[in-house]
């Protein structure tokens, strides 16, 4: 295959180059295809197409999500619903970003809006979650407020907080979940945090893991 010649003719692949000496001399590739194979599997170019790749997925996802929400939005309105109240951490902020003008709220949120307030003098280690991934499908922050609201109502409570530096779903945000455990009583606003947590967590070790309607239910004299 040629490189091309200074006549750089318009329909040339190789019109742009420039470098021959004399007219109508035309230069030509030496074993091309192992050029093109280094080149193509360069580093570079995965790297490239995998970001390609990604963002094509992602964009089905959210085609797909929205789709998703709009029907469950009319199943919801077809039973009298005039609110969505979202107990899936990952699918509140989608509902939210898809629909931002229908009445939708994470669950705690509604926790907070029956139960009165409560003694519980106990400490607690209270893992958010990072909600790095939902950035990628949803612009919406997750609603952490609401669950403040709720530990606000429950007097002589000590709530520490773990961070969440990464996700728990890797070896390294795991490893940090568990080892800044302090109390024997981890609660969890995100289903997938607490599955880590129960799966991950040694039963010897004593401590239980909740989720956030469970320990409200211990606390409270309401059934959630």
């Amino acid at each position: 295959m040629a490189q091309g010649c200074e006549l750089a003719c318009v329909y040339c692949c190789a019109r742009g180059y420039s470098g021959a000496l004399i007219l109508n001399d035309v230069l030509l590739w030496v074993n091309l295809p192992e050029k093109l194979k280094k080149e193509l599997d360069g580093p570079r170019r995965r790297s490239v197409a995998s970001r390609a790749s990604n963002s094509e997925a992602m964009a089905q996802c959210r085609d797909l999500s929205k789709e998703f929400v709009k029907k469950n939005i009319r199943q919801a309105k077809s039973l009298g619903a005039k609110r969505l109240v979202i107990f899936c951490s990952p699918c509140y902020p989608i509902y939210k970003h898809a629909f931002p003008e229908e009445n939708i709220v994470f669950y705690p949120v509604a926790i907070s809006e029956v139960m009165g307030r409560v003694n519980f003098e106990e400490r607690i280690d209270y893992y958010a979650g990072c909600y790095k991934l939902h950035r990628k499908f949803s612009p919406v922050p997750m609603d952490l407020e609401s669950t403040d609201e709720v530990f606000s109502k429950i007097d002589g409570l000590d709530v520490h907080r773990i961070s969440a530096p990464k996700c728990c779903f890797t070896p390294e945000g795991l490893s940090h979940m568990k080892e800044n455990v302090l109390t024997k009583l981890m609660v969890h606003i995100c289903t997938g945090c607490y599955g880590q947590a129960l799966q991950s967590v040694p039963s010897n070790t004593g401590i239980e893991v909740l989720m956030l309607p469970e320990l409200v239910e211990r606390v409270h004299d309401i059934v959630v």
